[in-house]
């Protein structure tokens, strides 16, 4: 609840008190009592606190000495001028009074005053606040109060009426009018002395007015002690800033008053003023916060007695000290790459502010993103100080997506604010895919097997002489040597692979330049991509692959690469990976090449974890038996940082990349023994940014090949099968004659029809299955008892 909300509630509850008490009093004397108090005093009211003031406004209509006597029937109007913002749901109270002269102090005299209000100063009195009947039984000249009704008494030979009409001032020009006339046949004079309208009201700012209205016949003359009316000013702060006291007298004479003791300067006690007097004064010096005040009025010189009806006391002070707690800022990730990321869990950051000028305690906020609330503890704030509160986001979610997230500041609503407006912010953030995290975090694919290759075999890799080039490079040409890529005389080779890599690529395309190998204009069989994703400098990185089995030559390459029109990227080095079967120098092996493109940095300014900075490849079915060595090559760009990258097989950590960076092409080949982490069935390479206390390197993996070889002979494959025989059970003997990965009787009949091959072709140690020493028909024998 906010202060002014507060402040409301807690002034209609002392209304309706004021308005029982009255009412009670009203009955009381109509029950037979003819005044509560002789002579009658001004008593309270109403009181409370608002924002705005208290406006007292009062007027004689006509002047009293142009108020002809004998008329039969008199009608008055009277227009008010409100202060701005003094109307509708402002007004937290108003109050019209009437005061009607009977023509003397005899009860003979009466009056029936019709009452209207006009509270939208159209000048159409469309509310008819009473017609009253003012008439008592008895009358005195002792100052004794007569009551007509519970809004109406008479004193000497004055009749006041009031009327609540807080809930019709529509405008700054309200208007009231009074006709009076006479009752039946009673004497009738009907004067009007005085009309005079009370607003208090809120204007929506901070300071605070308290306020008072006394009102009332309070009538003294001089052989009695002054007439007193109190102010319960006790609650009135310290710093205060001042206090208006206005009053109504309705005598021949004006009064003299005191305030606290102090007499109030202005009045003039001896000049005649027509029985109306309005006094208008600044009390703010004689005001004792703490202390409750008292206003004394006795007749002024010359005069025999004095009377007043009314006395409004406002004191004005600054707004209290109170805090106003603002969100003023969301932001996801703050110092780790500012966005919300794909894939994990995401820190929100919420800036609070106190506005006010009073201090907040503890708080609590919540954080509600897409329908995910989070709460956490905030506070305290001093005025003027802001925090910001970070909390998790634990929900996953996937790039492209967006998610609205609003925070709200003191969400158990338990610190009164001078303004509850603005405890909730909202924004809609999009979730972004972090290219700097490897691509299981990014929805991308790991460095996938494209080929694989078994038999008696092996490899050769090399970037030749190529290099990197900025963007805005022209065309190039490099080339391969017979000694970059060794290829033994009589190999015959089985796949050349051709990696050209680009980096930084602001045209917003692909990139389209021409590349002629050894005078052939090549397509890429395939192409690979990253991108950082989110923010500032997010351009493509990437690789095209080129099949150029065909026109590759073992004495020596070339390649040339011709930029498109208004290129704006740079290029690595090319490099060549070429696979060969040599049945005279190789060893049997298995060899996979895995491809792929996958950017990689950790740092903490970019929310990447070295965990999350992983590229990986894997590689499945693998067969574990009888290898005696493996190897694995991973190929990167840009991977020079020392002490900065990993490479890990299986559960095995190794060296980082950094001792094979290459600085002409800037990529490099690492290659590493794996012999000891390889398992049968899958197997995991990892490549790694890692963040050792200021960032990780910033690479880009790009193949990882790896070569598995096994110990024993050199077999070939048995016309007409073309698959490798296998040693199925580690045995040293190859009864898996067709090579299907299984000993059958097929294998019989191969191996009894190719005896006189196998015998030629076949090392004697993997097909002499009886152990004879020679290839014979015993041998099939055996592999029939052995199935």
């Amino acid at each position: 609840m906010s202060r002014k909300q507060d402040r409301e509630r807690r002034h209609r509850e002392r209304n309706r008190a004021w308005t029982v008490l009255a009412v009670a009093l009203a009955l009381l004397c109509l029950a037979g009592a003819a005044s509560a108090e002789a002579p009658g005093r001004l008593l309270g009211a109403s009181n409370g606190t608002v924002s705005g003031g208290v406006h007292v406004e009062a007027h004689q209509p006509v002047p009293w000495t142009s108020q002809e006597t004998g008329a039969t029937s008199r009608e008055f109007a009277q227009a008010f001028s409100l202060p701005d913002g003094a109307t509708g749901s402002s007004v937290a109270w108003a109050r019209l009074y009437v005061s009607v002269y009977a023509g003397s102090a005899d009860s003979s005299w009466k009056a029936l005053a019709t009452v209207s209000f006009d509270g939208d100063g159209d000048g159409n009195y469309e509310k008819t606040l009473g017609t009253e009947t003012m008439a008592t039984a008895d009358a005195s000249t002792d100052g004794t109060v007569y009551v007509v009704n519970d809004h109406c008494t008479r004193v000497y030979s004055d009749f006041l009426a009031w009327y609540d009409v807080t809930g019709l001032i529509a405008s700054p020009a309200p208007a009231a009018r009074v006709r009076t006339e006479p009752v039946e046949d009673a004497s009738f004079d009907g004067r009007l002395k005085a009309v005079a309208l009370v607003v208090a009201y809120d204007d929506g700012d901070g300071d605070e007015v308290r306020y008072w209205v006394n009102d009332g016949h309070a009538w003294v003359n001089a052989a009695t002690a002054p007439t007193t009316t109190a102010f319960d000013t006790v609650p009135v702060p310290a710093g205060f800033v001042s206090a208006t006291l206005d009053t109504l007298a309705l005598s021949g004479r004006d009064g003299a008053y005191a305030f606290n003791g102090e007499p109030l300067a202005g009045a003039d006690p001896v000049a005649p003023v027509n029985f109306f007097e309005h006094g208008t004064w600044d009390v703010t010096p004689f005001i004792t916060p703490g202390t409750g005040s008292t206003l004394s009025m006795e007749p002024g010189t010359g005069a025999s007695s004095f009377k007043a009806v009314l006395a409004v006391l406002a004191v004005r002070s600054p707004a209290p000290a109170a805090p106003d707690i603002a969100v003023t800022s969301i932001a996801p990730n703050p110092g780790a790459g500012d966005f919300l990321f794909a894939r994990e869990p995401n820190v929100i950051a919420v800036t609070i502010e106190n506005r006010g000028s009073g201090p907040a305690q503890g708080f609590t906020l919540a954080v509600d993103a897409g329908g995910t609330v989070v709460t956490e503890a905030g506070g305290p704030l001093e005025a003027g100080e802001n925090t910001t509160v970070a909390v998790v986001d634990g929900s996953s979610r996937e790039g492209g997506t967006n998610v609205t997230v609003s925070a709200t500041a003191d969400s158990a609503g338990g610190i009164d604010e001078t303004d509850e407006s603005n405890n909730t912010l909202s924004t809609t953030l999009t979730v972004y895919n972090n290219g700097y995290k490897g691509k299981r975090w990014t929805g991308g694919e790991d460095l996938a097997t494209q080929q694989r290759f078994e038999g008696t075999i092996d490899l050769v890799y090399s970037a030749g002489n190529s290099a990197y080039a900025g963007a805005g490079w022209t065309g190039k040409t490099w080339t391969w040597s017979a000694t970059d890529l060794p290829v033994p005389d009589g190999a015959t080779v089985m796949a050349a692979r051709l990696y050209q890599g680009f980096t930084y690529n602001k045209m917003g395309a692909d990139p389209s330049w021409d590349l002629a190998f050894n005078g052939e204009t090549v397509a890429p069989v395939a192409a690979y991509s990253d991108i950082k994703g989110f923010g500032s400098y997010s351009y493509p990185y990437g690789l095209y692959v080129y099949d150029v089995t065909g026109a590759f030559d073992t004495a020596g390459n070339s390649m040339t690469i011709t930029p498109e029109a208004g290129q704006n990227y740079g290029i690595y080095g090319a490099y060549l990976v070429v696979v060969f079967a040599d049945e005279q120098n190789a060893t049997p092996k298995e060899i996979w090449i895995n491809d792929g493109f996958d950017m990689v940095q950790s740092q903490t300014g970019y929310s990447v974890s070295t965990e999350e900075a992983t590229a990986y490849a894997t590689f499945s079915g693998i067969n574990g038996t009888g290898v005696t060595s493996a190897n694995a090559t991973a190929i990167l760009a840009s991977a020079a940082d020392a002490d900065k990258s990993a490479f890990f097989f299986n559960d095995e950590q190794y060296t980082g990349f950094w001792p094979d960076y290459l600085k002409g092409p800037q990529v490099g080949f690492s290659t590493y023994d794996v012999t000891d982490a390889l398992v049968s069935g899958d197997n995991e390479a990892s490549l790694q940014s890692v963040d050792s206390g200021t960032k990780g390197d910033n690479m880009y993996a790009m193949n990882v090949i790896l070569v598995v070889e096994r110990g024993g002979p050199a077999v070939l494959a048995v016309p007409p099968e073309t698959a490798l025989p296998a040693d199925t059970d580690g045995d040293g003997l190859y009864d898996d004659v067709n090579g299907n990965g299984r000993k059958d009787f097929q294998d019989i009949v191969l191996f009894f029809n190719q005896i006189a091959w196998i015998e030629k072709n076949e090392p004697l140690e993997a097909f002499d299955c009886n152990g004879n020493g020679r290839i014979d028909f015993a041998d099939v024998v055996w592999l029939f008892s052995n199935l």
